[in-house]
């Protein structure tokens, strides 16, 4: 396939009245965090509906009129009873915006008589939404606005649905590369043209700010943007060549979107963007279309060969696992945008089955097994030589907004490879990712576990004659081996990161084997945590070539020490951990580790061995940065020989944190820093991280909820020392946490 794409029920009336202009802005209703029901409910002209906290406000059967403001923060509107309900308003001059809206009307409805802004989500359970193509669901860079899963009969078709058209956002993050984008809506007379959709209905000027693309590659007249290149910017996959191509040119960007089932559209920004201006800044877009939404049972036919593009056909996350799959490989690529890729501009990524979740080549990336309101992917029959079918159904519905992964759970044993190139301001950008897995009901020989690989094959695992993405083996044993493949590197410097989960206890060792630097041949790699091995590549054809690393297992030599018990205790400062050890002999050090999952380990202590001669020892630590919730602690002994092994795994369980903000492990090893939060506010947070010099080498915001555990990327490995990460509040205070960045191994 061709990868050259470079580019409660007490009611009461509720009465707000018109005021005088002295108190036009200060008369409002406040609900916070209660259940309250209206028989009628009118808003009148500069009067506040305010609905903060998580307040629900119900209205049985009587209209819904506002001639004023309704400001809702996290609430709630539902409409219940046995009659029909309108939202309307008197002066028909403004839109309401709320966060959820929930329907329970029986066979009854609700009308919408003017705009209604919905940010979160739409539930009809059951009833009918007459929209009369007031509805708008809103995408921003924290949230997208989706509809629940609706009832549905035996036969698949709903019983609750929404009439009438209905306009549909989707938010893209500020990035000049391609995206793979699917359109929920019918194919039927209310189907907007894909101009009238991406392009906000012109092909020059920027009628609505902040919204549209431009899209290129053919003449004014079809509908194309002007643009300094000719090349397509709008592609489709097409089966029978195997190939991305332009859509046809006539008629153009006036093609119905709902012709196709997704499209690879290059997107540099919304319609302000200036593409004549030389370089192009990017910006972030909305994209929207109004249309009927697809709902109720949606078949998909695979093609017995090659791929099938498949467009999520609703207005909400599907999840891929939940799909009904006959003769269809329980695998998808998905094209992430922030992959470098060929050209910086986005790369594919692998989900696959493993027999108990789901897998992705690039641990890095956002991808999930989640796909998002107006995404589309790629899939194959599973026998690449019978047809398919895919019947995606209500029940797939999930909610996850398409803004990061889902929770995928792990397995015991995996190595995940992930190639970066280096940039010349010290950045790095993801290129390519593969994974190897580890299980005994896992074959050797290929099977329908094993994924080939698709697109750019910067990286691959060479097995035979099959380059793949996704290799399934059975648990290791003595030499087995990974072998790589490298293809189409140019000269510069690169890195190969190296992440194994889970593989201490086999009582293997991995190496990596460097057929063309002999100083990091033989290189010995931690068993559970990542492993950066930089590497270039200049006019030797050895320091390209295909074959030029491969990983080899090896028995692991025994640790001359027994640790014969470990202890973790809470304490007023912390959690104390003591460990003894037995005959201990020929040691280097211990090396402390903690983790919150049990299955990441990351070292937060390192001491040197006491006794040389023989006899025991008791060390000592106190964790001063213990986090709320799991804290396991483990030892790893290493020998003068460098010989490794892990001890026993305890836990702590701390119920209460008074430090509103932990960062964990510390030190850190590696360029992410995870950060735990307690009783802080639900808000956008902005973190700053300054070296000992006060200099600023990194910054960036993030929406988080009081516990929630975040991680930032530092996209570059800083050197070793102290550094400061100032964290601004949504009230505008700020935190402070040292943090020590050792040497990564």
């Amino acid at each position: 396939m061709s990868s050259a794409i470079p580019y409660s029920w007490n009611p009461f009336r509720l009465h707000l009245p018109k005021c005088s202009a002295y108190y036009h802005t200060l008369a409002f209703i406040l609900l916070v965090s209660l259940n309250a029901f209206s028989q009628q409910l009118y808003i009148g002209p500069g009067a506040y509906l305010v609905m903060s906290g998580h307040s629900v406000l119900g209205v049985n059967n009587a209209a819904f009129k506002n001639d004023g403001n309704i400001i809702a923060d996290n609430g709630t509107i539902k409409f219940t009873g046995n009659a029909d309900t309108s939202i309307a308003y008197v002066s028909g001059a403004s839109s309401s915006t709320i966060n959820n809206l929930r329907i329970n009307k029986s066979a009854f409805g609700l009308a919408l008589k003017s705009s209604l802004i919905v940010k979160e989500t739409v539930s009809i359970s059951p009833g009918i939404l007459y929209s009369n193509g007031h509805l708008t669901l809103k995408s921003t860079a924290e949230k997208t606005a989706t509809v629940t899963a609706l009832p549905v009969d035996g036969a698949g078709i709903v019983t609750a649905y929404i009439a009438g058209d209905v306009s549909i956002e989707r938010y893209i993050k500020a990035r000049k590369a391609w995206r793979f984008l699917s359109a929920p809506v019918k194919n039927s007379g209310s189907t907007p043209t894909i101009n009238s959709a991406w392009q906000e209905g012109v092909n020059s000027g920027n009628p609505n700010t902040g919204y549209g693309i431009h899209i290129i590659g053919g003449a004014a007249a079809n509908g194309y943007d002007l643009a300094p290149t000719s090349n397509p910017s709008l592609k489709v996959y097409d089966n029978a060549t195997d190939n991305i191509i332009a859509i046809p040119n006539v008629p153009g960007t006036h093609t119905p979107i709902a012709n196709y089932p997704g499209y690879f559209a290059f997107i540099w920004g919304n319609r302000s963007t200036n593409l004549f201006g030389g370089t192009v800044v990017a910006t972030p877009t909305t994209l929207r279309m109004k249309g009927e939404i697809k709902t109720g049972n949606q078949v998909v036919s695979v093609n017995p060969f090659k791929y099938t593009v498949l467009g999520n056909p609703y207005p909400s996350a599907i999840d891929f696992g939940l799909l009904i799959k006959n003769n269809v490989r329980d695998a998808f690529y998905a094209w992430d945008p922030m992959l470098a890729g060929n050209y910086g501009v986005g790369g594919y990524v692998t989900v696959s089955w493993n027999g108990s979740s789901y897998d992705v080549t690039a641990n890095s990336s956002a991808i999930s097994q989640c796909i998002p309101s107006g995404s589309a992917v790629l899939i194959q029959s599973k026998d690449s030589a019978t047809a398919g079918l895919v019947t995606v159904k209500e029940s797939a519905k999930i909610f996850c907004n398409g803004q990061g992964p889902l929770a995928r759970g792990q397995l015991k044993e995996q190595v995940s490879l992930l190639l970066y190139e280096a940039n010349t301001d010290g950045s790095r950008a993801l290129m390519d990712a593969v994974l190897t897995t580890y299980a005994d009901h896992f074959l050797n020989e290929r099977d329908h576990y094993d994924v080939k690989k698709l697109g750019a094959k910067f990286l691959g695992l060479k097995r035979g004659n099959d380059l793949l993405a996704i290799e399934r083996r059975k648990t290791i044993t003595a030499n087995d081996t990974i072998f790589l493949n490298l293809n189409a590197l140019s000269s510069r410097n690169y890195q190969l990161n190296i992440v194994i989960a889970n593989m201490e206890y086999t009582g293997m060792q991995a190496i990596l084997k460097d057929n063309y630097a002999a100083d990091q041949d033989n290189k010995l790699l931690n068993m559970n945590d990542s492993n950066a091995v930089e590497f270039q590549v200049n006019s030797d054809v050895a320091s390209y070539a295909a074959n030029r690393f491969f990983i080899i297992f090896q028995p692991l030599a025994p640790v001359p020490v027994t640790i014969t018990s470990v202890q973790a205790i809470k304490v007023t400062a912390g959690i104390a951990i003591k460990w003894k050890v037995e005959n201990e002999g020929n040691m280097k050090e211990y090396v402390l580790e903690k983790s919150i999952n049990g299955i990441v380990f990351h070292p937060i202590h390192t001491v040197q061995a006491k006794a040389m001669n023989g006899e025991a020892a008791v060390y000592e630590y106190l964790d001063k940065e213990a986090v709320k919730g799991n804290n396991f602690y483990r030892v790893r002994s290493v020998s003068i020989n460098s010989n490794t092994a892990n001890s026993r795994i305890v836990k702590v369980n701390v119920s209460k944190i008074n430090n509103p903000m932990i960062v964990f492990p510390n030190p850190i090893s590696g360029n992410v820093i995870n950060i735990q939060t307690n009783n802080l506010p639900t808000g956008l947070y902005t973190f700053s991280l300054s070296n000992a010099n006060g200099q600023k080498i990194y910054s960036n915001k993030s929406r988080i909820s009081n516990g929630q555990n975040i991680s930032l990327n530092i996209n570059e490995t800083l050197p070793a020392g102290m550094y400061h990460l100032e964290t601004r509040t949504p009230e505008n205070t700020f935190i402070i946490n040292k943090i020590i960045i050792q040497q990564a191994n």
